[in-house]
């Protein structure tokens, strides 16, 4: 007689997906919040380098063509806001007299597309860089614009640091004046 080995098919057990289930839930659980700080984080560093990016044009077209350049709040695209609501968008533009007319518009920068919020200390509202790369009509040494997050994450904020000299510099929440 001949050996016929038939090979049997095993299934899993309702408790067997049920324990893969209840396993993958807690995973789940404890990745989700860790997943939406580093979204956070992430996001937030984007939009850092976005304003520095944007400041660092500036600078170096002021530099470039020997008069002052402005980068100011704008909700238009096309002219300054006047306030220190950074998140609506900006623009850079060459300024001749430094009073912030719009001479020639050389960058815009839409508003963010999420509910993030970028709030400059002292309330300044443009930054003008003049012809040889300082700021001009600042009254303080530093500016710091800060980019907080919504829902509010301390540890995803990041500020980017303005100097007199025109120095910039980015820096987590708890370095220099960020916060």
């Amino acid at each position: 007689m001949r050996n016929i080995y038939f090979r049997h098919i095993n299934g899993i057990t309702m408790v067997e997906s049920m324990v893969v289930l209840a396993i993958t839930g807690i995973l789940t659980m404890i990745a989700t919040p860790s997943f939406v700080g580093t979204t956070q984080r992430f996001r937030v560093l984007g939009e850092t380098n976005l304003l520095l990016t944007s400041m660092t044009f500036a600078r170096s077209e002021a530099i470039k063509r020997g008069i002052p350049v402005t980068m100011c709040a704008s909700s238009d695209g096309t002219s300054c806001l006047g306030t220190a609501t950074w998140q609506t968008g900006w623009i850079v533009f060459t300024d001749v007299g430094a009073d912030r007319t719009v001479g020639m518009l050389l960058k815009v920068t839409p508003a963010l597309k999420n509910s993030d919020s970028i709030a400059a200390d002292n309330a300044v509202a443009s930054v003008t860089f003049g012809h040889d790369g300082f700021t001009t009509g600042q009254n303080v040494g530093v500016v710091t614009f800060a980019i907080h997050t919504t829902p509010a994450n301390s540890s995803a904020t990041r500020c980017v640091a303005v100097s007199r000299t025109g120095r910039l510099e980015t820096q987590s929440a708890g370095a220099g004046a960020c916060a």
